[in-house]
């Protein structure tokens, strides 16, 4: 049964979903991918995949596990668990019991419905960012088809592919595509035109069915329904083609060469002749052809799954599609026809009397007339090739030329086409919404190949008038600073180098219309009970002026200027507002809003609680206690502090009414709450008046008056305690001394006891008869190691007296020391550092300790082990002799008489040489740091930096720079958090990667920075990019190889020798569910500046991996988690 739950299980996390996504690679483009989620509900668990877990185990009535902290989820009756341990379990929860970090959880086996109806199943398409264009498709070459060969050419303009999710059509255009086809060997050719293609792809993948059959067993059907839809639309084909005829022409005039003698070169004979051939040639084109536009359709639809029946797995694969498709035809027809006359005298140079090759040389002299298009041409020039004769019985039987080169001395022209009329690409004519500076872009060639220049008119007027742009030779113009909403008219006019020219028709668009303003919100300062201070930057005024601009605000969210508002001035850029006549302690919510003739524009919302009113603290005096001849106990409590806080509370008292601090007074700390103090020295028999008080910023408080009178003298007896003895971990002897019975017999005398102080007779008491005198008695029973106060007492009619307090420890029991492990730091190629930190001995002192390391998991002082001492407290462990590039793991030990105890275990791994590439072809110097950390420098211009991340754990001074325990712990409720982190939390990376700083660490007055060096300003920053060339400049900084950039998308040259490397960063969001989580590691960098923009915000600098951009950011929560590098004072 467990095996076939797991098998669902795996099934419906991976196998129906088959349509995975698939990692990129380097440089293609992302395809489309599934993105799935699977995830059980809050009522189903699966225990091994929380992350504090060390170990779960399963018998057949309970589960058992055990945390690493007391931080452990909750489970109620009724829950699912479902996981992996053993054979994979299945269970119903039916009660939880917790021991420390232990739950131990008793349950009953679930059934195949419960699974399932925990489940839930969520899948969503992504299309990730695609080629939005891709290079234009040019190719040619000869193709054979039968015995036919064939001239063939294709030539497309760039594809443009949309970036769109796959649940959304997708449209891919194909634009001016045309194929040429000629024979070789016949008078005919074929010639096709494309002129566009629009193909819209979709698919839609949803309906994840799950079903539990009856009738069988185990009987399960699981199917995913996937559907895909592809249309292609706008399909323009112009198909060409004809009969080529040419007449016959007259070759050679004589029919034999002239000899011009025999050479012999290296016994080879060389034959030279001479002859030459005239011809006149005319040839001739019709062709027929059709302009095809069609389109077509295909759905298609897939149910994918599985079936589970009988103990096995069949898959499921249905499809069912639908086509449709449209076509229309047009007939087309063209003539073309040419005529040549040539004379052209040849030298041949071949092996005497032998059948094979021959090299020609011969000039010629030509003339052309042709139509379409109107053709008239004569010149001269050389030509030569290779000439191959086949004989038999001295006949020539076949001969094959090839001319390999040609060269025209002159070529003449009579006749001058006009350019062919220009046709517009874009703008697309009659178009709306056009921008208010486009390119304008246009197409015109000249049948004789001439050079063209073209002028350009554009105006608001039909035909335009305005000459814009004379003599241009590129076939676009940009046309900037146009108005919103206006049709614009243009016409472009080629001419040739011959004084021909050509008109293009009248094009038009229209531009866009005017928008609202763009608008964000400053955040809220200075806030106090009754006002605050607020603004906004206006950063674009929509096209409009903008007329009217402030802040709106109401505690109700998504404010509009129909509420309370600011108005701050007309026009764009910054603003600051005050905000008045507010509510204390309110939730207001803030918008920044700007009008112009399109209306009104808000920016994003932020809100703040204004602070409340201040006034006296609130206090009440407590009744009188434990009244006696010279004292009382006495108290109050402080129920408000009238929001300031209190720095001073106690009691008051007089014999005289309403007494105050101006009198005698007892003082009990600070703060709220419930508080006490004990008067002494009073009078005897006298009547006392008191109150309770409370000091803040605006004033004592006073509670209300009480009284008590003191009692007369009554003697209660005089006893004193003996010192402890004979302490062990359970018992001890302790005694008193009753030196005066008082004014009445002691009736009763002993010992009380407690584990806290000033114990009296009602905790602990042992009695000891009664009368003056010594007296001695033991205590058994006690705990173990717990401190006990004691007091000797003694009763007669007046009361209870007690002696002087003494106090005692119970021994320990003895068990195994008390040790955590220290991180690895300082790692190398061969050696590396960390500790421990023993907190308890057990009860009998530590002979040994240190810690042992292994590459296997739970080393003991059997493996490698360091000695570094005895006793309890903290040590520092040097390991060495370590092979590079190895995981090692480590715990810290502790050995006393019951035997050896280890520390939590953790891992690290040792570097090796080329961890880091450096540029070989550059010189770097060094520097050290207060943790004794070397790294490598290099000069940038007029600037030294680190070529590495800061790994300090100390300011300049040798101070400790805290961190957080665990690293991803919270910290959005500090003001000033000071910490340091390894990157991505794991220590193993420190080496490599340095630490991460919050900008208040890292612009601590103490210093991170080794002596000489500093945080970088914004400035500092700003003269590295600007030496390097720009913003532009990743390749230029980064890291050469992928090894620590993994899915870098462009070629890197670190030409600077700056050697940034992808160490991510920990998020300093106010968002309780992203704070302290590191992200990015291996995809990003990011280092901090010593600039601060806001209470809130500093300045950083960062790389990603898929852009050669380097970004230098205003406003980086501080509380952040970015690296340093130092720049050298």
């Amino acid at each position: 049964m467990n095996n076939i739950l797991k098998a669902v299980q795996i099934l419906c996390i991976t196998s129906i979903l088959f349509g995975c996504s698939k990692k990129p690679t380097d440089p293609e483009p992302e395809p489309p991918v599934l993105n799935k989620k699977i995830v059980l509900s809050s009522a189903t668990k699966e225990p091994e995949k929380l992350q504090n877990v060390t170990t779960v185990n399963v018998d057949s009535t309970k589960l058992v596990i055990q945390f690493s902290n007391s931080n452990t989820p909750t489970y109620k009756k009724g829950d699912i668990l479902i996981g992996s341990t053993g054979e994979g379990y299945l269970r119903k929860v039916e009660s939880v019991a917790k021991v420390g970090n232990t739950l131990t959880i008793t349950t009953s086996d679930a059934s195949l419905q419960e699974a399932f109806s925990k489940l839930d199943i969520d899948t969503s398409l992504v299309f990730y960012p695609a080629i939005e264009q891709i290079a234009p498709i040019n190719s040619s070459g000869i193709v054979t088809v039968g015995d036919q060969k064939y001239n063939y050419s294709i030539e497309c303009a760039a594809p443009v592919i949309a970036t769109k999710a796959l649940s959304e059509s997708i449209p891919i255009s194909l634009p001016n595509m045309k194929f040429k086809l000629e024979s070789l060997d016949k008078a005919s050719k074929l010639e096709v035109s494309v002129e566009r293609v629009d193909v819209s792809f979709r698919i839609k993948a949803d309906n994840l069915k799950v079903k539990l059959l009856s009738g069988a067993d185990n009987h399960i059907r699981i199917v995913y329904n996937i559907n895909t839809i592809t249309e292609f639309t706008n399909i323009s084909m112009i198909f060409k083609g004809g009969i080529d005829d040419s007449f016959p022409k007259v070759d050679d005039l004589w029919p034999k060469d002239i000899s011009l003698g025999t050479l012999f070169i290296s016994a080879i004979p060389l034959h030279f002749s001479f002859n030459t051939g005239f011809g006149i040639q005319a040839r001739f084109l019709v062709g027929v052809g059709a302009n095809m536009i069609s389109s077509f359709k295909i759905v298609e639809n897939y149910n994918v799954g599985g079936e589970y029946i009988n103990g096995g797995w069949n898959h499921i694969w249905e499809k069912s599609s639908t086509h449709t498709s449209s076509v229309d035809f047009k007939p087309i027809g063209n003539m073309t026809g040419d005529a040549k006359i040539y004379l052209k005298p040849k030298l041949k140079i071949k092996v005497a009397d032998m059948i094979g090759p021959s090299l020609f040389v011969r000039g010629y002299v030509y003339g052309e007339l042709g139509y379409p298009p109107i053709k008239a041409e004569a010149g001269y020039g050389l030509d030569g090739g290779l000439e191959f004769i086949v004989r038999a019985f001295n006949t020539n039987l076949a001969n094959f030329q090839w001319v390999l080169a040609e060269k025209k001395w002159a070529q003449w022209s009579f006749i001058n086409n006009e350019p062919n009329t220009p046709n517009s690409e874009s703008p697309i004519d009659n178009s709306t919404n056009i921008s208010l500076s486009p390119t304008l872009n246009w197409n015109c060639s000249d049948a004789d190949g001439d050079n063209l220049e073209y002028d350009v008119y554009f105006s608001t007027s039909n035909p335009p008038g305005t000459l814009v742009s004379q003599g241009q030779t590129s076939k676009s113009f940009t046309k900037a600073a146009l108005s919103h909403n206006t049709k614009y008219f243009w016409r472009v006019v080629a001419t040739d180098s011959r004084d021909g020219s050509s008109t293009s028709p009248v094009w038009s668009f229209t531009t866009e219309s005017a928008k609202l303003p763009s608008v964000t919100t400053s955040s809220i300062t200075n806030i106090a009970a009754t006002s605050a201070s607020g603004g906004g930057t206006v950063t674009s005024d929509g096209g409009s002026q903008v007329t009217s601009r402030g802040v709106c605000w109401s505690t109700s969210q998504n404010p509009t200027i129909s509420a309370n508002k600011t108005t701050n001035g007309t026009g764009t850029g910054s603003f600051s507002s005050s905000i008045t006549n507010l509510t204390p302690g309110a939730v207001y919510y803030v918008r920044a809003y700007a009008t112009n003739n399109q209306g009104t524009s808000y920016g994003s919302q932020v809100s703040f609680t204004t602070g409340q009113n201040i006034t006296l603290a609130t206090v009440t005096t407590s009744a009188t206690t434990n009244i006696t001849s010279s004292g009382a106990a006495l108290g109050g409590n402080v129920v408000s502090s009238g929001n300031s806080a209190v720095t001073e509370r106690g009691v008051v008292y007089a014999t005289a009414q309403n007494p105050t601090t101006a009198g005698s007074k007892i003082a009990s700390g600070s703060g709220t709450g419930v508080f006490s103090v004990n008067a002494t020295g009073l009078n005897v028999n006298t009547l006392y008046y008191i109150r309770a008080y409370a000091i803040n910023s605006v004033g004592t408080a006073y509670g209300s008056e009480m009284s008590f009178t003191t009692l007369p003298v009554l003697l209660t007896p005089t006893v004193t305690t003996s010192e402890p003895a004979d302490v062990t971990t359970n018992s001890a002897t302790l005694g008193g001394n009753v030196t005066s019975a008082g004014s009445s017999p002691v009736t009763e005398r002993g010992i009380v006891y407690s584990n806290v102080q000033n114990p009296t007779t009602s905790n602990y008491k042992v009695s000891a008869g009664s009368g003056t005198g010594i007296f001695s008695l033991s205590l058994y029973w006690l705990t173990p190691n717990v401190l006990y106060y004691a007091r000797a007492y003694a009763i007669n009619s007046q009361g209870t007296a007690y002696g002087n307090q003494v106090s005692f420890t119970t021994g320990q029991n003895i068990t195994l020391p008390t040790v955590t492990t220290t991180a690895a730091t300082n790692i190398t190629t061969s050696s590396a550092s960390s500790g421990g930190i023993i907190t308890s001995d057990g009860g009998a002192s530590v002979t040994a300790k240190g810690v042992c390391w292994s590459t296997s998991h739970n080393p003991t002082v059997n493996s490698n082990k360091t000695t570094d001492g005895a006793g309890t407290g903290s040590f520092t462990s040097t390991l060495s002799g370590l092979a590079a590039n190895t995981t090692y793991y480590l715990r810290a030990y502790a050995t006393n008489e019951a035997g050896t105890a280890y520390g939590n275990e953790v891992s690290f791994a040792t570097t090796s040489s080329s961890d880091i590439i450096f540029n070989p072809n550059l010189t770097y110097g060094s520097v050290t740091d207060i943790d004794g950390n070397e790294y490598k420098t290099i000069q940038i211009g007029t600037q030294v930096w680190m070529a590495e991340n800061l790994k300090t754990t100390k300011y300049a001074n040798g101070n400790i720079i805290g961190t957080t325990n665990p690293p991803n712990q919270r910290i959005i409720g500090e003001l000033f958090p000071k910490y340091q982190w390894p990157v991505n939390g794991d220590e193993n990376n420190t080496a490599i990667y340095g630490r991460l700083y919050t900008w208040y660490a890292a612009t601590d007055e103490r210093g991170v920075c080794p002596n000489g060096w500093h945080l970088p300003t914004r400035n500092d920053w700003q003269v590295l990019v600007t030496y390097l060339g720009g913003t532009n400049i990743a390749d230029k900084l980064m890291e050469t190889t992928t090894l620590h950039w993994p899915s870098r998308t462009f070629q890197a040259t670190n030409s600077s020798g700056f050697t940034a490397i992808a160490t991510g960063g920990r998020h300093g969001t106010q968002q309780e569910n992203v704070n302290g989580q590191f992200f990015a590691f291996g995809a990003n960098t990011c280092w901090w500046s010593s600039n601060q923009v806001s209470v809130e915000g500093a300045t950083g600098v960062g790389m990603a991996y898929y852009i050669e951009f380097i970004e230098i950011s205003d406003g980086v929560f501080k509380n952040s988690g970015y690296c340093v590098r130092c720049v050298k004072n």
